[in-house]
C-alpha cells in the first residue's frame, strides 16, 4: 500500500510540477512581453510628446502670433474674421513647430488645438463657429476638453493625458492631449490654457477579425479602444475587464478572460496622467491556446505512467511483510513528526523484539529531545529580551551623543575632564575644531591644551587654575588662543573641581567655547555706539559754529562794501575764503559722523575723494603730503556715503601708521571695465563695469605671510592697544554689501596699494533732491515787511542792516512765540517770514505749524545751520533752505524768488 501511496504520490508531484513549470514559463514570458509592451508604448508616447511640448513652450514664448490670436479669442466684441484668420496663422505657427504638414483647407487628424479662458471654458473654437477649414471632431471633444482645462487654469501647470469623442468622425479614437498654462511674457498675465492633441493611431477601429497572440489598447471611461482588437469581440472582453480595471484607481493587475472561445490573459497597468484626465490604462492580452494544449500533452503522458507505475507497485506491495514494513512507517511518522517541532510523539511498542526495542529507545530520545527545547527555548527568550533591551539602550545612547555633538558644534563648546594626578585630559571632537588640530597633534595632556593658550594669556589661566584648585571653588575665564594654522581665538573657559571622599582634589572638569564672533558683535556695537556720541555732538557744535559764521561772513561782505584799500579788499577775501573753509570742514565732519548707515543714494565718487582729501591734510601729519586724482567724467555708484567715507578713512588711517617717518598718500578714482580674464585674478571678482577707488601709500609693506589673514576679525600686526583687528575686516564687510571686491598689492619696503571696486550704477535712479539755494541775481525790495526769527542776537545784528539798505522792512524775534506776537500785531502787513530752525521755547517746525493755522498763505523761508534738514525734502508750506553760513546775494536772490511767488 505504501509503495502503492508512493507512485501515486510520485505522479500527482510530477503532473502538479510540470504543470507549474509549464505555466510559469507562459507567465513570465507574457509578464516579459507586457512589460516590454508598455515600455514601448511609454516611450513612443515620450518620443510624441516631445516636440508638442517644446513647440508649446516655444509659440508661448516666442510667437507673438499665437499670443495675439488667443488674446483675441478672449476678447467679446473681437471681429470674427480677425480671430478667424489669427487663430488660422497659430495654428500654422504651432503645427510648423509639432512637425505636422498642413493641406491647404484641412486639418488632418495628425494635430489640432483649443484656445481656453483661465477657466476652463473654450473660448475658440467652439461649435457654433464656422471655420475657413474642415475641422474633424470639433464639438465632440469641447465639453470634455473644458473640464480639464478647469484644473489646469485653476492649478497653473501642464497636464498630459487622454481624451476620447463620443460622437463624430473621431468616435472610437483615443485622443492624446497636452494642456499648457499661457501666459503673456511682456506683462506676465496670464492668457489662459492652450490645448493640444492628436489622435492615437493605435486605437481607431480594427480593419478586421484578429486571432493573433497579442492584443493591446487602451482603456478609458469604461470602455477599451485598440485597432487590434476587432469590434465583435469588444462587447465580450468590455464584459471581463469590467471587472477588473475600470473599478477605480487601483494599482496594475492580471486577470484570465474568454476571447473568440480562447482564454486570454490579461494585463493592466494605470499611465501616468494629469490629475484632471479620466484614468486611462494600458491592456494587453495575450492567448493562453499554446499553453493549454501543452499541458494537456504533458498530462496526458504523466498519467499513463503512473498508472503502469501503480500496478506494478500493487504486486510488489504483496511481497513485502505486513509486520516490518508497518512498525517502520510508523518509526517514520514519528520521525517526521520531530522534524516539524512535536517533541511530544510516541510510537507504540508491538513486540518485545529488535523492532520494540528501537520504538521504546526512539520514545526515549523523544522525551530527551523535549526537555531539551523546553530549556533551551526559555533560555533563547531570556536571550532575546536582553538583546532588545541592549539595542534600546543603545540607540538612545547614539542619538543622545549625536544630538550632544551637534549642539557642541553649533555653540562651539567643547567639554573636557582632566585628572590631576595623572595629567590626563579626555576631550571632545570640539575641543578639537576648536583649537583646529586633529587628536594626534592636540595631545591627551592639559599642559598640551596650555601649550595653545596665546603666551601673553598663558600666566593668568595658570594662576586661575592654582586658585581653583586651593580655593576648591569654580573656574570661569576668558583668554586668547592660537589654532594650528596661526590663527587667533577668543576662548571661555568654565570648569568646576571634583573632590573624593577625603576632600582631595581628583579631577577638574569644564567647558571651553569659542566666543571669537561674539566679541566681534560686541566691539562692533560699542564701536556704533561711540559714533553715535560722537554725532550727537558734532550736530550739536555744528549747528553753534554755522550760528558763529554766519555773522562773519556776513560781516565781511559788508565791510567789502564800504573798504576803498585794495590790501583791506584783499585781507577780507582771504578772511571770507577761511570762513567757507570752516563752515565746509563743519559739515563734512558731521556728515561722517551722523550719515545714515542703512541708506543708499547716488553717490558722486569724486566730490567723496575730494571730501576725504580735505580731511586727511588737515588731520594727517605735515610730513605726509596727500594727492587726490579723479576724473570729471566718473560714473555714479548707489551707496552708503557715511560707509564709504569710513572705508577710506580706516584705510588713510592705516597708511598713515605704515609711515611713521612719512611719506606720500595717494588718494584716486577712475572707471574700469573689468573683464572675465582679469576677474580671476582678484579674489570675489566678477566682471562688469566699476568704478575704482584707490588708496596708496609708500609705507613700510605687508610681508607675503600676512596679506591672506589680512580681512579677518581680530588679525592685526599693530601692538597692544594700538588696534582691534576690526578695521580691514569693517572695510571687507561694507564693500560686500555695496556689491564690490577689493583687491590688495603689497611688499616690504613697496609701500601698499588697496583697489576697491564698486559697481556702476544706472543715472536714471538717481533720487530727488531739496531745493536749491543757488538762485541767480538779487533784487531790491519795494518796502517789504520781512519777519526775521533767530534765536543767535549776532545774527539778527548782521542781517537787519543789509535788508533795511536793499529796500526792506524788518521785524526780529529771538523764537517762535515772540514771532506770533509780532504776527498778530503787525497784521497783514508781513510779506515774508524768515526762520531758523533750531530754537529754544518754539522752533521753526513748531512755529511753521501755528504760523499756517494765521496765514496759509504767508511765504517761509528755513536757516539751519545743521545739515540734518538738508537730507531730504522740505516740510510743507517751506519755499527755500538757506544753509548757515550763507552769503548776503544768497539771502537777498532767496528773499527776492519768494515774494515773486
Amino acid at each position: 500500500m505504501a509503495m502503492m501511496i508512493l507512485v501515486v504520490g510520485v505522479t500527482a508531484t510530477t503532473l502538479l510540477i510540470t504543470e507549474n513549470q509549464v505555466r510559469a514559463s507562459y507567465e513570465r514570458h507574457f509578464r516579459e512581453t507586457f512589460k516590454f509592451q508598455t515600455q514601448t508604448f511609454l516611450e513612443q508616447r515620450e518620443t510624441r510628446l516631445a516636440p508638442i511640448q517644446e513647440g508649446v513652450a516655444e509659440a508661448g514664448a516666442a510667437r507673438p502670433r499665437l499670443i495675439a490670436a488667443m488674446e483675441n479669442a478672449g476678447q467679446p466684441g473681437a471681429e470674427q474674421k480677425d480671430v478667424d484668420d489669427l487663430y488660422q496663422n497659430g495654428l500654422d505657427q504651432l503645427l510648423e513647430f509639432v512637425g505636422v504638414n498642413r493641406n491647404e483647407k484641412t486639418v488632418p487628424p495628425g494635430g489640432f488645438f483649443f484656445f481656453l479662458n483661465t477657466k476652463g471654458e473654450v473660448l475658440y473654437p467652439s461649435s457654433k463657429v464656422r471655420l475657413p477649414f474642415v475641422f474633424p471632431g470639433l464639438g465632440a471633444l469641447s465639453r470634455q476638453i473644458e473640464a480639464v482645462g478647469l484644473a489646469v487654469g485653476r492649478d497653473g501647470l501642464r497636464q498630459v493625458g487622454y481624451l476620447a469623442p463620443r460622437v463624430g468622425e473621431e468616435a472610437g479614437r483615443l485622443c492624446e492631449m497636452v494642456f499648457t498654462p499661457v501666459v503673456d511674457q511682456v506683462s506676465r498675465q496670464k492668457l489662459g490654457v492652450l490645448a493640444v492633441g492628436f489622435p492615437l493611431p493605435s486605437t481607431g477601429p480594427a480593419a478586421q477579425e484578429s486571432k493573433s497572440t497579442l492584443l493591446s489598447g487602451i482603456w478609458l471611461d469604461g470602455q477599451l479602444y485598440s485597432a487590434s482588437i476587432p469590434d465583435s469581440a469588444s462587447r465580450q472582453l468590455a464584459q471581463a475587464i469590467g471587472g477588473g480595471p475600470a473599478n477605480g484607481n487601483q494599482a496594475p493587475e492580471e486577470f484570465r478572460a474568454p476571447v473568440f472561445g480562447v482564454p486570454h490573459q490579461v494585463y493592466c497597468q494605470t499611465l501616468n496622467t494629469g490629475k484632471a484626465f479620466p484614468v486611462a490604462r494600458q491592456v494587453c492580452l495575450y492567448s493562453l491556446a499554446d499553453a493549454e494544449a501543452e499541458m494537456r500533452r504533458f498530462r496526458q503522458k504523466i498519467l499513463i505512467s503512473g498508472s503502469i507505475a501503480l500496478l506494478a507497485a500493487f504486486g510488489l506491495s504483496f511481497l513485502i511483510s505486513r509486520g516490518m514494513t508497518v512498525p517502520l512507517q510508523e518509526l517514520v511518522n514519528g520521525s517526521t513528526q520531530i522534524e516539524h517541532g512535536n517533541y511530544a510523539v510516541k510510537v507504540p511498542v508491538r513486540r518485545n523484539d529488535e523492532i520494540g526495542h528501537l520504538a521504546q529507545s526512539f520514545n526515549d530520545m523523544a522525551q530527551r529531545i523535549q526537555a531539551s527545547y523546553v530549556a533551551q527555548e526559555q533560555r533563547l527568550e531570556e536571550r532575546t529580551r536582553e538583546l532588545a533591551e541592549r539595542k534600546r539602550t543603545e540607540a538612545a545612547l547614539r542619538v543622545s551623543e549625536t544630538s550632544l555633538r551637534e549642539a557642541q558644534r553649533i555653540a562651539r563648546l567643547g567639554n573636557w575632564r582632566w585628572n590631576i594626578k595623572t595629567d590626563e585630559l579626555l576631550y571632545s571632537d570640539e575641543v578639537c575644531s576648536i583649537f583646529g588640530l586633529s587628536r594626534e597633534r592636540f595631545g591627551a595632556t592639559y599642559s598640551a591644551l596650555l601649550d595653545r593658550v596665546h603666551p601673553e594669556d598663558r600666566e593668568t589661566v595658570v594662576q586661575g587654575i592654582r586658585q581653583t584648585l586651593e580655593a576648591k571653588g569654580p573656574f570661569a575665564l576668558e583668554h586668547r588662543v592660537l589654532r594650528g594654522d596661526g590663527e587667533l581665538r577668543i576662548v571661555h573657559e568654565r570648569a568646576e573641581l571634583i573632590c573624593d571622599e577625603t576632600g582631595k582634589a581628583i579631577q577638574l572638569v569644564g567647558t571651553i567655547q569659542d566666543i571669537t564672533e561674539q566679541k566681534r558683535i560686541e566691539a562692533e556695537a560699542l564701536r556704533a555706539q561711540r559714533m553715535d556720541s560722537i554725532g550727537a555732538l558734532a550736530g550739536g557744535m555744528a549747528h553753534d559754529l554755522n550760528n558763529a559764521l554766519s555773522p562773519i561772513l556776513m560781516g565781511i561782505q559788508l565791510i567789502r562794501r564800504q573798504a576803498k584799500d585794495p590790501e583791506t579788499r584783499q585781507m577780507l577775501s582771504v578772511m571770507e575764503a577761511n570762513t567757507n573753509r570752516g563752515a565746509d570742514m563743519v559739515r563734512q565732519v558731521l556728515t561722517f559722523a551722523r550719515g545714515r548707515e542703512n541708506e543708499r543714494e547716488l553717490l558722486d565718487v569724486g566730490r567723496l575723494l575730494r571730501e576725504m582729501e580735505n580731511i586727511v591734510r588737515q588731520t594727517l601729519p605735515k610730513s605726509i603730503t596727500v594727492a587726490a586724482m579723479a576724473p570729471r567724467d566718473l560714473w555714479p555708484v548707489l551707496g552708503n556715503a557715511t560707509q564709504l567715507h569710513q572705508v577710506l578713512l580706516n584705510l588713510c588711517i592705516n597708511a598713515r601708521d605704515a609711515m611713521p617717518d612719512g611719506g606720500e598718500l595717494t588718494l584716486a578714482a577712475d572707471n574700469v571695465e573689468l573683464k572675465a580674464e582679469d576677474a580671476k585674478e582678484i579674489a570675489d571678482a566678477v566682471s562688469g563695469s566699476y568704478v575704482m577707488l584707490l588708496v596708496s601709500d609708500t609705507g613700510t609693506g605687508i610681508p607675503p605671510e600676512v596679506l591672506p589673514r589680512l580681512f579677518e576679525p581680530f588679525f592685526t600686526t599693530k601692538g597692544v592697544g594700538k588696534g582691534t583687528g576690526l578695521g580691514l575686516s569693517t572695510i571687507a564687510r561694507i564693500v560686500r554689501n555695496h556689491g564690490g571686491f577689493i583687491s590688495v598689492k603689497s611688499a616690504p619696503g613697496e609701500g601698499a596699494c588697496f583697489e576697491i571696486y564698486v559697481p556702476r550704477a544706472e543715472a536714471a535712479s538717481e533720487p530727488s533732491r531739496p531745493p536749491s539755494t543757488a538762485l541767480a541775481g538779487t533784487v531790491s525790495g519795494n518796502g517789504e515787511l520781512i519777519l526775521f526769527v533767530d534765536d543767535d542776537r549776532s545774527v539778527r545784528e548782521m542781517v537787519g542792516p543789509p535788508l533795511l539798505e536793499n529796500g526792506y522792512r524788518l521785524l526780529t524775534a529771538a523764537n517762535g512765540a515772540e514771532a506770533l506776537v509780532l504776527l498778530s500785531q503787525s497784521g497783514a502787513d508781513v510779506r515774508l517770514v524768515l526762520t531758523d530752525v533750531a530754537m529754544p521755547v518754539m522752533d521753526g517746525r513748531e512755529f511753521l505749524a501755528a504760523l499756517r493755522t494765521r496765514r496759509p498763505d504767508l511765504p517761509v523761508i528755513f536757516m539751519s545751520g545743521s545739515l540734518e534738514i538738508s537730507k531730504g525734502p522740505l516740510p510743507a508750506g517751506v519755499g527755500a533752505l538757506l544753509n548757515k553760513p550763507f552769503r548776503l546775494e544768497e539771502l537777498l536772490a532767496v528773499i527776492g524768488q519768494a515774494l515773486k511767488r
